[in-house]
């Protein structure tokens, strides 16, 4: 008798378990569809002065209870708030075609909630397309799901979620409302802002020019607006800190604004609404503690993570903007052709560890098809001598601006794919790169770089960090792919 009960144990064992496993692969197989249709647009506009609207709306959570900072590791709950978190937005209308941008103090959005927003514009206002980026700061809460109180439980606030997609679209509208006729000055500085960051990946190449745009009203000649672009990860403050804020980016915003200090000397800001936006950070570009960095105020090198040494980044890039636009002659934009190239992009989900958290509903967002592929999109923007592509997630530097290698030790045995690099095909003078816009995928890793098995690349003793946060080998060939086509028409 108790051989035969052991048998039914073990039956019953092997039945819940294969219950259990078809269950998994049920969900996995039809799961939760990705919202939103796939979305290929190609407009332009030849005629017609160019109008802009700036608006800023706050994200700072109302609550900090169970508000899971994101960035680092589990169970880093907000204590408090250091400063404030927005969501900045910009609408351009060139003739009959509007574009808007909304850049969120966040870690980054899915795709299928720039879907919502999308959704909720669509009933209101004729905007042709609309890009939601993220400034990737890792001092602001957990709006992906794996920075939770432990593994296995979401880190996302679904009352702050609908808060910040609300206040998102709230900012585009009120941006809309101000569109009035300006004229746009763009300004770079490829070397200045070099020593603020390190690269912490072989090959060392960064994307460390620092660019910027500035809207002039034709009605008062006063600001209306700036645009700043850098590629770093907002993480100065690092893993110990439980104060909301925009880390160093904040700094920037109120230095391009109101003015920063130099050594006891203030030089006066441009006033208008400051928009940041993040470009090639993968690899990974960052200001790590022991760092050092120049203050402007006091002349001395700081390390550590402490929000002097993140003024000091937020103050110097300022700074080096503001002299841009100070001491040169910008490159005027004004009457220009405005054009837009989309394309849908489907990206296998390798990732073991983000399949499972789907599945477990630790991250929400839907798959696409029975092939239950990742799908996400990019961009191609030209208006006059700007050129901008967006892209999805931490794109290396290397496929942006070159440098792709094959080194000994990559998993797989090819040449590099990701070439030429994507400013090289780029059309315009000045070229921009809109990352982690539209959705957040993670990290954008050259295949040939790829490096999850013995022999490690560069003679090192472990796996490099990236692969790990990123959704397979296949990524990178394929965003990059898909750009290229955009590009070359």
């Amino acid at each position: 008798m108790s051989i035969i009960k052991t048998i039914l144990k073990i039956v019953g064992a092997s039945l819940l378990g294969l219950i259990i496993s078809l269950s998994i692969l049920f969900y996995y197989a039809k799961g939760e569809e990705t919202k939103g249709y796939a979305f290929n647009l190609a407009v332009e506009s030849q005629k017609g002065p160019i109008l802009a609207g700036f608006s800023k709306q706050s994200i700072v959570p109302k609550q900090l209870k169970n508000m899971w900072m994101a960035g680092f590791g589990n169970n880093r709950e907000a204590t408090g708030v250091h400063d404030p978190l927005w969501a900045r937005a910009i609408v351009i209308q060139r003739g009959d075609i509007k574009i808007a941008l909304v850049v969120l103090d966040a870690i980054g959005l899915f795709y299928d909630d720039v879907v919502d927003i999308r959704t909720t514009l669509q009933t209101d206002l004729d905007i042709d397309y609309v890009m939601v980026s993220s400034t990737h700061c890792h001092e602001s809460p957990d709006l992906i799901g794996i920075w939770g109180p432990e593994s296995g439980r979401t880190g996302v606030d679904d009352n702050y979620l609908a808060y910040v997609k609300s206040q998102s679209v709230a900012a585009i509208k009120q941006a809309h409302s101000r569109l009035e006729k300006v004229k746009i000055e763009h300004y770079q500085d490829d070397e200045s802002a070099k020593p603020l960051l390190e690269d912490t990946r072989n090959p060392l190449i960064t994307d460390h020019s620092l660019k910027g745009l500035v809207f002039y009203s034709k009605n008062t000649d006063s600001v209306v607006g700036s645009l700043i672009s850098w590629a770093n990860h907002p993480e100065v403050l690092w893993s110990e800190n439980t104060l909301i804020s925009s880390d160093f980016v904040h700094y920037v915003r109120e230095g391009v604004e109101n003015g920063v200090e130099v050594k006891g000397k203030r030089i006066p800001g441009l006033g208008g609404i400051s928009v940041y936006i993040n470009g090639a950070v993968g690899g990974l570009m960052t200001t790590s503690p022991s760092w050092e960095v120049k203050s402007l105020k006091t002349g001395e090198m700081l390390t550590g993570a402490t929000f002097e040494r993140a003024e000091a980044v937020g103050d110097t890039l300022a700074y080096i903007y503001l002299k841009k636009v100070m001491n040169s002659h910008g490159s005027i934009i004004e009457n220009e052709r405005l054009a837009i190239a989309v394309k849908t992009i489907y990206l296998p989900l390798k990732n073991i560890n983000f399949r499972l958290g789907m599945i477990a509903r630790v991250i929400k967002r839907g798959l696409s098809g029975w092939s239950r592929k990742v799908k996400s999109e990019v961009a191609y923007i030209e208006l006059g001598p700007l050129s901008i592509v967006t892209v999805p997630g931490e794109i290396y530097p290397e496929i942006v601006n070159g440098g792709v290698e094959a080194p000994t030790g990559q998993d797989y045995d090819i040449t590099p794919v990701e070439v030429p690099a994507l400013r090289k095909l780029m059309g315009g003078k000045h070229k921009y790169v809109f990352g982690i816009t539209n959705d957040f995928i993670g990290y954008i890793v050259p295949k040939s770089q790829w490096d999850v098995k013995e022999p490690y690349t560069y003679k090192q003793t472990g796996a490099p960090y990236g692969e790990v946060n990123s959704l397979g080998p296949d990524t990178a060939p394929i965003v990059y792919q898909a750009l290229k086509s955009l590009i070359i028409k």
